[in-house]
């Protein structure tokens, strides 16, 4: 019975300890890693919006739910949410505006502070959907993600690599294979359980060593 509890103790031990050193390893990466440079923050002249809040919701064809004063490339800009999407109204001239390839290109720069040649792909179609990837040909391969609204998103290849490793220390990477969050919390419980059985498992094997060791030494 105790060989086969050893088998037990054994395979489960390693194949848990396989996941505690990933998650260790994953820990100390984002602890003691290098961390990527903050993006500069762009500075806007506000003053330039001569245009009012009820005129750039004018421009909208439909009920708008909310309204932002943004800053896009180098312009303030109006965000205008609405139940069909988002509208975007320059603050300066009244003018809706649609982001193109030239525009994501100013966004992509001025987010990100790299003026590296670079390649913008649309990644998004249909009317209002302008979402473009920016990629330069810098030494930290610097990457812009776009959306709709003019929001970007900058990252490079020490960021990216830190994200991959904070998916995988937090387990987040089970998000992208389609897994409910019922189905990921039952794996991790299932994980934490075989740990668990393995720890008794271990208790288990070592008690009756540890009474026959003071049996032994009584007699």
């Amino acid at each position: 019975m105790l060989r086969l509890i050893y088998k037990w103790h054994k395979w489960i031990g390693v194949s848990v300890g396989v996941i505690l050193a990933m998650w260790l390893f994953t820990g100390i990466i984002m602890v003691a890693g290098p961390r990527p440079p903050s993006p500069p923050t762009p500075r806007l002249d506000f003053s330039a919006a001569v245009i009012s809040p009820a005129q750039a919701a004018a421009r909208s064809n439909a009920t708008v739910d909310r309204i932002d004063l943004i800053g896009i490339g180098t312009a303030p800009v109006y965000k205008l949410s609405t139940a069909s999407g988002t509208v975007l109204v320059d603050a300066r001239s009244g003018e809706r505006v649609v982001i193109n390839d030239s525009l994501a290109m100013v966004i992509a720069m001025q987010a990100s502070g790299v003026s590296a040649p670079a390649k913008a792909k649309r990644v998004a179609a249909g009317e209002g959907a302008s979402g473009y990837r920016v990629v330069f040909s810098d030494e930290a391969s610097t990457m812009v993600e776009i959306d709709a609204s003019g929001g970007s998103r900058v990252t490079d290849r020490l960021k990216r690599f830190r994200s991959v490793m904070g998916g995988l220390h937090t387990f987040g990477v089970l998000r992208g294979v389609n897994l409910t969050r019922g189905t990921i919390q039952g794996l991790l419980s299932l994980i934490a359980g075989t740990a668990l059985v393995s720890v008794v498992l271990g208790y288990v094997m070592a008690l009756p060593r540890r009474r026959r060791s003071r049996v032994s030494s009584e007699t």
